[in-house]
């Protein structure tokens, strides 16, 4: 009896365990979903295609995870810095993120700082594409967005050269331009430096509170020379010189000025954040009317 006794009570555990998974053949060899390896050419160093101004980093996990940190120079006074960590999505082969964080950093004349949060559950994504990454906020008025090429080391791998001679600029790019005067530009200020890189000219006006900036090339579209990508709150057209002007702001002031004249493609960017002081009417009037 006690024998028996033993037999039932050994196939009453086995029975337990097998109903619990352990031992038996239901649900063996399954492991838990594991995410997708992220391709390991993803980490690095990038900067943003057009300008070369803004920066990304991109380091990446064995769960599936991509830290990301953007900085992005608006001005010599402010800058942005975002930080979000994405998840790689191998099917559509892009780095998706519900957690970017915004910091804007303003400098004063003396050097000191201040800095304030922008927001801090920012959604979008990155396409993954062949040595870039092409950035694409949802819905986030305070993210410009834009496509960032790898490089080993930003500094040394700027597609633009600098020079503090315009004919220089010309020179070195195949792009001739005619500037407005300067009493056409905002707070009357003088180009302070010129950027180039074949079939694109860059003329920079910077004081301590804003910056504009002018660029023609003869081949990029307008809105990819102007790479940005954010979400103003309005778009219309202004008529200059027989010319549709495309401008985004905030209805009255235009951040973002897209114009073609001839074969040549034109943008003119001042403060290009939306909520950032723009261009009035009068002053894209005259600043179109003296570009060629």
């Amino acid at each position: 009896m006690r024998k028996l006794f033993s037999v039932l009570l050994i196939l009453c555990c086995m029975c337990g365990l097998t109903a619990c998974g352990i031992g038996g053949s239901s649900g063996e060899g399954k492991d838990p979903e594991q995410a997708p390896a992220v391709p390991e050419e993803i980490a690095g160093f990038y900067y943003d295609e057009i300008a070369g101004r803004a920066t990304l980093e991109a380091e990446t996990f064995d769960d599936g995870s991509v830290l990301i940190n953007v900085r992005w120079p608006d001005s010599a006074a402010r800058v942005v810095n975002y930080v979000m960590t994405a998840m790689y999505d191998a099917e559509k082969n892009t780095l998706v993120y519900e957690d970017a964080k915004a910091t804007e950093v303003n400098y004063d004349a003396d050097g000191s700082s201040t800095s304030k949060e922008l927001y801090n559950h920012g959604i979008g994504l990155f396409e993954v594409k062949e040595n870039k990454l092409v950035w694409r906020p949802k819905d986030d008025e305070a993210t410009q967005g834009g496509t960032f090429i790898k490089g080993e080391i930003v500094n040394t791998v700027n597609p633009f050269n600098e020079t503090l001679d315009l004919d220089e600029a010309m020179e070195g790019s195949g792009v001739h331009i005619s500037l407005p005067p300067t009493s056409a530009i905002p707070e009357n200020v003088e180009p302070w430096k010129y950027r180039y890189s074949e079939d694109l000219l860059e003329v920079l006006y910077e004081t301590v509170d804003n910056e504009m900036i002018i660029r023609k090339s003869n081949t990029i579209g307008s809105e990819e020379l102007a790479g940005v990508y954010a979400k103003f709150a309005s778009e219309w057209e202004q008529s200059v010189k027989g010319l549709t002007v495309l401008c985004k702001g905030d209805g009255e002031q235009a951040n973002v000025v897209l114009f073609e004249y001839g074969d040549s493609h034109f943008c003119i960017l001042y403060n290009p954040t939306p909520g950032a002081p723009g261009l009035t009417a009068d002053q894209i009037n005259s600043l179109v009317n003296g570009l060629q």
